[in-house]
């Protein structure tokens, strides 16, 4: 890569919604696999509970409990997101082959592709998970393709990647 690709991403309330959905969905993939066995466990919990004539209250408790463990995974994102709703967030990508960098309002993140944990695209996004709870966004709705090419080949090359629908 010859000079630094240069990326202005927007993000607003749709973007954030679809952001938060797959951020919850790649990172806690594991915790969301359990909590439905669990889930599953507590349903027939209920079921021998209630068919047995044991107890009305376990079946009933059982139940809620799997709908809640069946449900709560499925709507984690909401609130990260309600935390956002409303607001605009311009960023300024700067793509080498050594790394990125983020500009967003007066901040400014320097991050080498050796850091990245895992690169995940969409039709819309890419979305780079760093260490901890943090990642970084970018929309591809103001790129050209050859600008979403160059990404994607800078990522596949140095990071794990994964494209998603």
């Amino acid at each position: 890569m010859e000079k630094p690709l240069k990326i202005t991403s927007r993000m607003a309330d749709a973007e954030f919604m679809d952001f938060f959905k797959l951020y919850y969905r790649e990172k806690f993939k594991t915790a969301r696999i359990v909590m439905f066995a669990a889930a599953a466990l507590a349903a027939v919990t209920a079921l021998y509970a209630y068919i047995v004539r044991y107890n009305i209250v376990t079946a009933l408790v059982c139940l809620w409990l799997a709908v809640f463990l069946a449900v709560y995974p499925q709507r984690m994102y909401r609130k990260p997101y309600k935390s956002v709703r409303g607001k605009m967030m311009t960023s300024k990508f700067t793509f080498d082959n050594g790394g990125f960098t983020e500009k967003s309002g007066k901040a400014s993140v320097e991050k080498k592709y050796s850091e990245i944990i895992k690169a995940v695209e969409t039709g819309k996004y890419f979305v780079f998970f760093l260490e901890g709870q943090s990642a970084s966004v970018v929309c591809k709705k103001f790129m050209s393709e050859s600008d979403a090419e160059t990404i994607r080949g800078l990522v596949k090359a140095n990071t794990k990647y994964k494209r998603v629908k």
